[in-house]
């Protein structure tokens, strides 16, 4: 029985998973928070997306935001900070792009002034 979840998660994993470096020098990627404030920037440097659907996880209710453009910068406010940080609230970025066709990035906050988190991309 294990051994069937674990190929099964194996398989999962190698059918969502490529190469990062096809992507990374797509898109440039920025989110900080400073207090009940974060700050997203987002640009496809190929101009190539059409639409991106952010997703702010781990909240009482997990947030939305829909951008028709391949760049843009947002500040969302939240009224206060999360209980735990905001470093436990993951952000997933829905791309519909010209030439790659779906992808997903995930990411995490950071304290502004820190590098930014590593950058997973997953197309389905």
């Amino acid at each position: 029985m294990v051994c069937v979840a674990t190929a099964a998660l194996v398989v999962m994993f190698v059918s969502l998973s490529y190469d990062d470096t096809d992507y990374t020098s797509h898109f440039d990627v920025n989110t900080t928070y400073d207090d009940e404030i974060v700050t997203v920037q987002f640009a496809d440097k190929t101009g190539g997306t059409q639409q991106v659907s952010m997703e702010i996880q781990g909240m009482r209710e997990t947030f939305f935001r829909t951008y028709d453009s391949h760049i843009f910068t947002d500040d969302v406010h939240f009224g206060e900070p999360p209980r735990y940080g905001w470093g436990a609230h993951p952000i997933l970025f829905h791309i519909t792009h010209d030439t790659l066709g779906n992808v997903t990035l995930k990411t995490e906050f950071r304290d502004a002034g820190q590098p930014q988190a590593d950058i997973i991309f997953v197309k389905p």
